[in-house]
């Protein structure tokens, strides 16, 4: 057909880009003892950090706890012990013909050391003193005798069992001694009661056994109680001799480190 324009080409459309990716998601943190979700149940300013574990349980044995060891007895080797005998006596006599009173006082300090197992040796003072009165029907006698001296002793504790031992000694001891003798007469043959004295010195070796059994009721101290017996070696009196023999009972404390 006459002027008619001809007709452009068709074209298809240009296909349209594709959308773009997804942004990547982080991986979720580590876990911890802080989980944002429990905030609300956990106090405000309180620490977050996780408790340590609880140890392991000990490991159980088949053998019972460990006992401490017992204190060490009396007697041990390499230990000090001190004494401290004291004696106090008065008492009154009566006879027939006349009456006497007397009183005494006797304290022995002492020091020992175990060189071995159960043996000790050391050394002590003493110290006495002595009053006597006899009273007769016309003249009253006062004696007075006062020594001091020094001694040496050996022994041997024989263990008995945790409360009592036996302590075996024997002793050497020389000693200086003064004795005083006053008579007075009776008013009825002097009319002024005259009096007289004299006065000595003595000096003594004596040697003595004492085996005192010993309680101990608390580690480190004990008490005891035993016979005794002494014997003048030497006994020099002024210008003479007096030996004497003596047996009796004495009681001792002390404690040893």
């Amino acid at each position: 057909m006459a002027g008619s324009a001809p007709t452009a080409p068709t074209t298809a459309p240009a296909p349209s880009p594709p959308p773009p990716a997804p942004p990547a998601t982080a991986p979720p943190p580590a876990s911890s003892a802080y989980d944002p979700a429990l905030a609300p149940l956990v106090p405000t300013g309180q620490h977050t950090a996780s408790a340590a574990p609880p140890p392991d349980a000990p490991p159980t044995s088949d053998y019972p706890p460990s006992v401490p060891p017992p204190p060490e007895p009396f007697g041990t080797a390499g230990r000090f012990v001190i004494t401290g005998s004291f004696a106090l006596s008065a008492g009154f006599t009566g006879h027939s013909p006349s009456d006497a009173t007397s009183f005494s006082v006797r304290f022995v300090p002492a020091l020992d050391y175990f060189v071995a197992r159960n043996l000790s040796l050391g050394g002590f003072v003493l110290g006495t003193y002595d009053n006597a009165t006899t009273s007769i029907p016309y003249a009253k006698i006062d004696t007075t005798t006062s020594a001091v001296g020094l001694g040496v002793s050996v022994g041997y504790n024989v263990p008995i069992s945790q409360l009592f031992s036996w302590w075996l000694r024997s002793e050497l001891a020389f000693a200086l001694a003064h004795r005083k003798n006053e008579g007075t007469l009776a008013q009825g043959l002097s009319s002024t009661g005259a009096v007289s004295g004299s006065s000595t010195d003595e000096e003594v070796l004596v040697a003595s056994l004492y085996l005192p059994f010993l309680l101990h009721p608390v580690p480190h101290f004990f008490i005891g109680f035993g016979p005794e017996a002494f014997y003048d070696l030497v006994h020099k009196v002024g210008a003479g001799d007096d030996q004497r023999f003596h047996f009796g009972a004495s009681s001792t404390v002390g404690g040893w480190f």
